[in-house]
């Protein structure tokens, strides 16, 4: 099942996103279809609230 890509990014109900080798923020942006800057600040706050994130 391959996710839709939707003008707003990857639909809610879309299946989840997982990769099997490592992709720089970038790529991940590209992907998503966000900016890249909001990947930045999702990075950050997953940092900071969730303890098992690294």
């Amino acid at each position: 099942m391959k996710a839709s890509n939707s003008a707003r990014g990857l639909d809610l109900d879309s299946p989840g996103l997982f990769c099997e080798s490592y992709v720089t923020k970038s790529e991940l942006a590209r992907i998503l279809n966000v900016a890249r800057s909001t990947l930045v600040s999702w990075d950050g706050i997953a940092l900071y609230r969730i303890d098992s994130y690294l």
